[in-house]
Order: C-alpha cells, then structure tokens, then sequence
C-alpha cells in the first residue's frame, strides 16, 4: 500500500506540472481501441491530471481516457493508455481524453494556394483543435493529435489546373506538369515587367494578363484588330481595281460598237479609208486597231470619222 500511494503521489504532482504548463487539454471524449493502440491500463486513479501524468511516463502513450467515479463500476477511476486516438466514441459524461502532454502544438502546413481556418481563436493549435482546409468548393477537415494532423498534408494542395492566360508570355517561379496544370501558390511574371504578376489561388489565377503589353510590342488583341483591318482594305482595293477594269473594257467594247455601226452607213461610191495603220477600206477586219479613221469620197474629200481607241 505505501508503494501505490507513493506512485499516486507522484502522479498528482506530476500531472500539476504537466497541465500547468500549457493549461487543461482535454476533452469529454472516450478514444476508440483500435489495432493494439491500447498500451496500457491504471486503476484507483482520482483525477484526469494523474491519469495524463501516467500516459506522460510510458514511452509509448500518446493519448489517454479517463473515467471518474461517476460511471458505472467496472470502469469508474480507470487510465486507459493509447498510442493513438484516431477516433473518439463520441461525447460522454464522467471520460475525458487528451494528450500525454499540453504543450504539444500543431501548425498549419503551408498554404499551397488553399485557405487555412480553424474553430480555435487561439494563436497555438493543441490536440483536438479542428481545422479546415479549403480549395475553391473542396473542404478538408482535419484535427490536431500529438503535435500532427490526422490528414496527411500531401493532400492539402490546391493547384490551378489550367494555365494562367497568355501564359507564353509569362515567367513562372514554379514549372508546370505535363497538362499545364501549376502548383498552388505559383506567382508568373509578365517578362518584361515584373511588376504586373498572377497568383495560383483557390484553384484560381488572380490577374488575367493578356492585355499587358511589353515596350516594342502589341498586346495580342490589338495586333488581331489590326491585321483585320489591313485584310479588310486589301480586299477594298482589289474590288476597285477589278471594277475599274469592267468599265474600261465595257467602254472599249461600246466605242468599238459605235465605230462599226458608223461605217456601215458609209455610201457605197466612198472610195475607201486610209489612215496612219494603213486602213484600205471599209471592209478591212483590222479596223479596231486603227487609231484615226478618214473616209475619202470621189472629190477627194476627208472626213474624219472616229478614233477607235
């Protein structure tokens, strides 16, 4: 009997010291025994202190559940000790669990382009402490136990699974992946000024770039407006040429017309024509090539009929 008060002794000013440390850390919650996590087991216990200052000096508790005198007898002032306590049997009057130690901390893994928030105003996160990490409509909740998360932060990621656009145009402090798709948190740079710049967060780009333009350069959009407008002129003038060259050849053609029906009314006593192409008469098919046309009558008489072309 002196050698167990002796060890409770211990205990309570042991579990003193624990607890004053960083405060009480537990809470109203029984830990599930699951894959031989149950390393050990203390009767006659009178507190949750000494039941925490118990699983402080085994090496391998990490967690530990407390049933005071309130609950039924076979469990009433029993320790139970754990390795883990990955599960909780839910709330229970007269249990409490926690940690071999208060002082243990958790803290935030890196944000990786996500949003981190916690239900504690505190500025230290302790065992128990419920969080939540957030990527665009994907939530993951996860809790503090000794001092690590029961979510692995592997999967507290949120990449931009598109690249940011103009993205040719960009310089990225992180590379992409074979589908273009960027780490959370990559910051990419117009290249010529750094001072206009994206952020990966929350699955998305902040800043659409694509109409920053470079010094010597055209921003993409206006050099498109600009090639269609030269396309568009192009085209204008191509269709004045041609129609231009309709009515230069409508006109010849009517001209042509004329002259032919002129000299169809010539008298038959005219003696012929004769001009600087060597024209003969009024039969000659050449006549559309002839650039003055004068017809003599039988008094020597010239009249000028035409100029063909």
């Amino acid at each position: 009997m002196h050698g167990e008060g002796s060890t409770l002794t211990s205990l309570l000013v042991f579990s003193i010291l624990v607890s004053g440390v960083g405060g009480q850390c537990w809470q109203e919650a029984a830990c599930l025994e699951e894959r031989d996590n149950l390393v050990g087991e203390m009767r006659g216990l009178t507190s949750t202190g000494e039941c925490q200052a118990a699983c402080a000096q085994v090496k391998e508790c990490q967690y530990f559940t407390f049933y005071d005198s309130s609950v039924v007898v076979g469990l009433s002032n029993t320790c139970y000790l754990y390795s883990t306590c990955s599960g909780f049997a839910g709330s229970c009057s007269g249990c409490r669990s926690g940690p071999s130690n208060c002082s243990i901390t958790c803290h935030p893994p890196p944000l990786q382009g996500g949003i981190w928030s916690c239900e504690s105003n505190e500025t230290e996160l302790r065992d128990f402490d419920s969080c939540f990490y957030s990527c665009g409509s994907t939530l993951i909740p996860t809790t503090c136990l000794a001092g690590q998360w029961d979510v692995s932060p592997s999967h507290m990621t949120c990449p931009c699974k598109e690249p940011p656009p103009a993205y040719q145009l960009l310089s990225c402090d992180s590379g992409h992946d074979g589908n273009l798709s960027y780490p959370g948190g990559t910051t990419c740079y117009v290249k010529c000024n750094n001072n206009h710049n994206t952020k990966c967060f929350n699955g998305a780009w902040t800043k659409d770039l694509s109409s920053v333009s470079c010094p010597g350069t055209v921003s993409w959009p206006f050099l498109s407006i600009f090639c269609l407008l030269v396309i568009l002129l192009m085209l204008v003038m191509v269709a004045c040429v041609l129609r231009g060259g309709f009515i230069q050849i409508k006109k010849m053609e009517e001209d042509e017309q004329e002259v032919l029906e002129f000299i169809s009314h010539v008298p038959e006593d005219f003696l012929g024509i004769e001009d600087d192409k060597k024209c003969i008469n009024i039969e000659d098919q050449a006549l559309k090539d002839c650039k003055t046309l004068e017809i003599i009558d039988e008094d020597n008489s010239k009249y000028n009929l035409a100029e063909a072309i």
